[in-house]
């Protein structure tokens, strides 16, 4: 029976090290409004739809609000963002990880201020809230599973006018949206 179990382990651990690949997650996906539960981050909702694009060791998730590219190797990668113009001083950024844990893959988005101080040169990084999509596929690949949270890396001394308390940071809520795949 023990020498099974290693076959098993060993099994596991070998797939792991040569890269198998990811799950698929290419699709458009329409929300399931009925099937979603818990409370968004910061009161936001769920996107209506959301297209995946995945692509060797890419994704790229396009929801309203933008597109969002990954790299799937666990590191952090930034990208400048433009949105707002050129400011003196100021650079914002958009990072994204994607880290997999066997069939989940986990998204973080964090919108980034870099400033730089006229006086010293120093430039400072500010990272605002981190948003959280964990993805997982149903058995037979039709239903994406979208678990959304977030969080702070620096948390604020006060937030709305009082001493800050992470029970209260809406930022830290959570939502479970199913999303079922559009026919071809």
């Amino acid at each position: 029976m023990r020498a099974g179990r290693n076959v098993i382990l060993c099994g596991s651990l070998c797939a792991a090290a040569l890269g198998q690949p990811y799950p698929d997650f290419s699709g458009k996906w329409i929300l399931d409004k009925t099937r979603t539960a818990g409370e968004a981050p910061w009161g936001q909702t769920h996107a209506e739809s959301m297209e995946i694009a995945q692509n060797g060791n890419e994704l790229t998730m396009t929801i309203k609000t933008g597109s969002f590219r990954f790299i799937l190797d666990g590191a952090a990668h930034a990208v400048l963002d433009r949105s707002m113009g050129d400011l003196p001083d100021f650079v914002r950024k958009t990072e994204t990880v994607a880290v997999r844990d066997g069939n989940t893959l986990t998204l973080r988005v964090t919108e980034l201020a870099e400033q730089t101080d006229r006086q010293t040169g120093i430039v400072s990084v500010h990272p605002g809230i981190t948003d959280v999509h964990t993805l997982r596929l149903s058995d037979n690949g039709n239903q994406l599973i979208d678990e959304r949270t977030g969080y702070r890396a620096k948390p604020p001394g006060a937030l709305h006018g009082r001493p800050y308390k992470q029970l209260e940071d809406y930022a830290y809520r959570r939502q479970t949206a199913v999303f079922v795949r559009r026919q071809r």
